[in-house]
C-alpha cells in the first residue's frame, strides 16, 4: 500500500517520470497521461485508470491533435485524423479484430461533424456510402457502386427504418 501511495498503482505518483492526472473533458473521468515528444511530433498516451483506451499524436508539435487513435484492450477499434490541420476530425477509420480497415467515417461538409460512412470491397474501390443526411448519426441514405460507379441509391425519407424511395443509375 505504500508503494502505491509513492509510486501510484500506474506509475502517477510523486516519483513518477511523464504521466499526469487529467480530468477527461468529455466524461469528467480521471485519465492517466503521458506525452513523449519525439522528431516527429508529441505522442500523447491516455490510460482510463485500467486498460489504454487511446493514443493522441501531435505529429508537428504545435499543440494540435492530429490523431487519436482508440484501443480496446490491444485492439485499434478506431482511428481519428485531422488531415487539414483545423483542429476537427476529418477522418474516422473503423477496424475490425483481424486490424482490417472496415469502413471509413468522414463529414460530408468538412466541418468535423461525422455524417458519412464509405465501405471498400478488397481492390480499395468504394462499394457502398452511408449517409445520416440529418447528420445526427441515422442513416437514412445507403449509395451504391460498381466498379467505381454510383449504381443505385436507396433512401428511408420517412426515417422508419425502411427504405422508401429507390433509384438506379447507368454508368453512374
Amino acid at each position: 500500500a505504500v508503494a502505491y501511495q509513492i509510486v501510484g498503482l500506474y506509475g502517477d505518483g510523486a516519483f513518477s517520470i511523464g504521466y499526469r492526472r487529467i480530468r477527461d473533458p468529455e466524461t469528467g473521468k480521471s485519465l492517466l497521461v503521458h506525452e513523449s515528444r519525439t522528431k516527429d511530433g508529441v505522442i500523447r498516451r491516455v490510460i482510463d485508470g485500467r486498460t489504454l483506451t487511446e493514443v493522441r499524436l501531435d505529429v508537428d508539435a504545435q499543440g494540435r491533435e492530429h490523431t487519436r487513435v482508440h484501443v480496446d484492450g490491444n485492439e485499434i477499434t478506431r482511428v481519428d485524423r485531422d488531415l487539414d490541420g483545423d483542429g476537427r476530425v476529418d477522418r474516422w477509420e473503423y477496424y475490425d479484430a483481424a486490424k482490417q480497415l472496415v469502413k471509413i467515417g468522414f463529414s460530408l461538409a468538412g466541418d468535423g461533424v461525422l455524417d458519412a460512412w464509405a465501405y471498400r470491397n478488397d481492390d480499395g474501390q468504394v462499394t457502398k456510402i452511408e449517409v445520416s443526411t440529418r447528420r445526427d448519426g441515422i442513416i437514412d441514405r445507403g449509395e451504391y457502386y460498381e466498379k467505381g460507379q454510383l449504381a443505385r441509391v436507396e433512401e428511408d425519407k420517412d426515417r422508419n427504418g425502411r427504405v422508401d424511395s429507390w433509384s438506379t443509375y447507368e454508368a453512374g
